[in-house]
């Protein structure tokens, strides 16, 4: 599927997002088990976490969520949910 001409907006798991957002979802699926790390990102913890929040809200009607481990002070990485 092709991006959205106005916006950059594309789909991932049937949800489309913004390409700020993709960036994020994509670098996060790519990291698998490792998850991938906060210093990973060009934003500070605060920002990343509200984006999560929000990638979370689009993808709730999924099976797939962004879920932070190791005590959530290492980063995230992308599970099963249902």
């Amino acid at each position: 599927m092709s991006a959205c001409p106005h916006c950059g907006a594309e789909q991932r798991l049937g949800v489309w997002m913004t390409p700020r957002k993709l960036a994020i979802f994509d670098r996060v699926k790519r990291s698998g088990d490792d998850g991938a790390h906060y210093g990973d990102f060009d934003m500070s913890r605060g920002t990343l976490r509200v984006h999560i929040y929000q990638i979370n809200a689009l993808l709730e009607e999924t099976d797939y969520a962004i879920r932070g481990y190791r005590g959530n002070i290492s980063g995230y990485r992308l599970v099963k949910v249902r």
